[in-house]
């Protein structure tokens, strides 16, 4: 999938997640899992910022730990 790189580092990214990740916690979820594709390193530094757990390509997210205000 060919992507434009005009849009990086302007907050929509992470603006998805936190509305991913409330949405998920409206409907009862406990935990998020997924999968990083692409730059690893760079995946790992923002999703951990969000607090989920990294090994290898595998995250993990356990709702309850989520806190929006502390990003």
């Amino acid at each position: 999938m060919k992507h434009s790189h005009n849009f990086r580092n302007c907050s929509l990214g992470s603006e998805l997640l936190i509305r991913a990740i409330e949405h998920c916690k409206g409907l009862g979820c406990t935990q998020i899992d997924g999968w990083m594709h692409g730059d690893i390193k760079r995946l790992r530094l923002f999703y951990e910022r969000f607090g989920f757990k990294t090994s290898g390509i595998v995250i993990s997210l356990t709702l309850k730990d989520f806190r929006k205000n502390e990003l």
